[in-house]
């Protein structure tokens, strides 16, 4: 039986991310397998994405939930628990085809996470990622073990979350580091350092936190790097969000949980059904 199979590398999504085009991925959270990812694929989703500094996942789960995302034609990014050059071998290992770093608050942990990701070449010198050539992205036939090396770190993703006051203070510098392809912020944990309320409505922030995210937007927008955009929990903040975010640097990149997605489908079910029958 013969399979076609759309081979999609972190690449290819990060020069969807730099043209501005619309980026989506889901958060898989229920179910970790084949429903999630089926939905994704069909729905025109870009990449799923797998969380480890939370939750209960594990890294061989992890491994074959790859390869089910490979076949539907996603790429599988992971969120690490941190600067751990062991973990992070691990998910790289697995088939990651990008890591996002929580926490990052100074230009000394952005450098890290590139080193911790990349291998070592003439183009990225910085790289440390350790090598074992029974594990990650497969070599192809015809290329050298150099030209494998350069044509990963290529196709890896180096995300960085900013999520804390330190971070954002430092953003400038943070952002100097060569190597960063996104950045994510964490709205509910830098509420959390800023000692004010969370509030995840759009419009809706904590002057603090508006100002705080604002400026990362706009030094990502002077170096051309795309921002995540959280588009709420409730489908009727998208709309608002986006119209309110992208003029000020944050891009077409969107993520949403399937729990999230459960939940809306769910209650609309419900709803309707409710409605439906009542006399």
């Amino acid at each position: 039986m013969n399979v076609s199979v759309m081979f999609v590398n972190g690449k290819d999504v990060l020069e969807k991310m730099k043209r501005d085009e619309l980026v989506l991925s889901m958060s898989l959270r229920v179910g970790m397998g084949n429903p999630s990812i089926e939905v994704a694929s069909k729905l025109g989703f870009d990449y799923v994405y797998f969380d480890f500094e939370h939750g209960v996942l594990e890294v061989e789960t992890f491994a074959q939930l790859i390869r089910e995302a490979r076949l539907a034609g996603l790429i599988a990014l992971c969120r690490v628990p941190g600067l751990d050059v062991a973990f992070v071998n691990r998910v790289l290992d697995a088939g990651a085809s990008g890591v996002v770093f929580p926490h990052v608050k100074t230009k000394q942990d952005a450098i890290r996470a590139v080193e911790l990701t990349k291998y070592g070449t003439s183009e990225t010198p910085v790289g440390k990622r350790g090598f074992e050539p029974a594990y990650g992205l497969p070599k192809r036939d015809n290329e050298s073990w150099d030209e494998y090396f350069k044509r990963v770190n290529k196709e890896t993703l180096v995300g960085l979350m900013i999520e804390d006051k330190e971070g954002v203070q430092n953003i400038a510098e943070i952002l100097s580091v060569k190597g960063i392809d996104f950045i994510y912020i964490g709205k509910m944990d830098m509420a959390f350092s800023y000692g004010v309320p969370f509030t995840p409505r759009a419009g809706r922030d904590d002057p603090v936190i508006e100002k705080a995210v604002t400026k990362i937007c706009a030094e990502c927008k002077k170096r051309g790097i795309p921002v995540r955009f959280s588009v709420g929990m409730a489908a009727e903040d998208v709309v608002e969000n986006v119209k309110r975010w992208l003029s000020k640097g944050r891009s077409h990149l969107f993520m949403v949980g399937d729990v999230t997605l459960l939940m809306q489908g769910a209650r609309h079910y419900v709803n309707t059904l409710k409605k439906g029958l009542k006399k």
